[in-house]
């Protein structure tokens, strides 16, 4: 567990590991020149070998986009709450040929995550979240269940399975000051400590 992640040297200036999480060398929050760069690591990361990944919240903007990018060429699997967006994804890159699979799976349930980590992954990225302000004010133990016990719950997993993890975090973990931003916090310091590497976007 643990694995710590590298880019390899492509002559890009690329992100680097500090204190767990990935931030860009000039160590501002991530903006959207950034979060390209950061795409672009992990395209340039992953896509060196073929790999086993699964991306939870893989129906999302982030995860959709990950998922398009590292199944060039690995083998994605993709699990969401969204059925019909994770099925238009998976549909849409099997006619590009792109080995790809999904399921309906809810990271606070550990039932379907034994199904997820039966496939052996390499590495597992975690974009599942709740991750809207407002609502999580609303009910902020929803908050609590999917961006805190749900991070733990893979977590688990991952260090069972000896898989790598990369958990995806929100800018809003700067000096939060909401539900949302805390949970993520809190998220992003339980992966930390687990020895494994969180990745902010704003």
């Amino acid at each position: 567990p643990g694995n710590s992640v590298r880019a390899p040297d492509t002559g890009l200036q690329q992100p680097v590991a500090v204190a767990g999480r990935l931030i860009p060398h000039n160590n501002r929050s991530s903006k959207p020149d950034e979060q390209i760069t950061l795409f672009l690591f992990f395209s340039f990361y992953f896509l060196h070998g073929f790999m086993r990944i699964v991306i939870t919240g893989g129906a999302g903007s982030i995860g959709a986009e990950l998922t398009r990018q590292l199944s060039v060429k690995n083998r994605v699997y993709i699990f969401d709450i969204n059925e019909t967006e994770m099925f238009d994804l998976v549909e849409e890159l099997k006619l590009e040929g792109r080995e790809v699979g999904g399921g309906v799976v809810d990271i606070r349930d550990v039932t379907a995550l034994q199904r997820v980590f039966a496939l052996h992954p390499n590495y597992i990225i975690n974009a599942a979240a709740r991750k809207h302000v407002t609502p999580m004010e609303e009910t902020p133990m929803e908050a609590v269940s999917v961006n805190i016990e749900g991070v733990v719950n893979l977590l688990s997993f991952a260090v069972e399975t000896d898989s790598g993890f990369i958990q995806i975090s929100t800018d809003k973990v700067v000096n939060a000051c909401s539900v949302m931003g805390a949970t993520k916090r809190v998220a992003e310091l339980i992966v930390r400590n687990a020895g494994y590497t969180s990745v902010r976007f704003g």
